[in-house]
């Protein structure tokens, strides 16, 4: 753990020292420091105070691609799949084309090998809205 916070402090540090914004605005929504926050919280922390670090990156709004597909995995390894795949549903309507084509083939990937032949009609329709949100016009 000593190691964690001394990488936290000088990441601190170096974000603190760029620029000439207020350093509580940098440090606030420094997606570097929060990647490790969350990763911290999923190797020390419980479900929900993980879950509590996701969600605040997403209130945010400084997710990237990657943290939905992190996000929705952390989800799925703990047992909540359909919760993990609100998240990927979520994640598609923040990003768009080209930037949503790996949270769709993850998702999509996902949601087949866990229902597999049970849920055509929703499978369905999951496949036709990320071919018309990734369709290029």
């Amino acid at each position: 753990m000593v190691i964690g916070i001394s990488y936290l402090a000088y990441a601190l540090l170096v974000v603190a020292s760029v620029g000439d914004k207020p350093v509580q605005m940098k440090l606030h929504r420094s997606l570097k420091l929060w990647s490790f926050y969350v990763d911290l919280e999923e190797s020390l922390g419980t479900l929900e105070s993980t879950r509590a670090i996701y969600e605040q990156i997403l209130d945010l709004r400084i997710a990237t691609p990657q943290i939905i597909i992190n996000y929705a995995c952390f989800l799925e390894d703990h047992g909540y799949f359909e919760d993990a795949f609100k998240i990927y549903e979520r994640g598609v309507r923040i990003f768009k084309y080209p930037h949503a084509t790996d949270i769709w083939v993850t998702y999509l990937l996902k949601f087949v090998k866990r229902y597999g032949n049970t849920k055509l009609e929703r499978a369905r329709e999951l496949f036709e809205t990320a071919v018309d949100m990734l369709s290029i016009d």
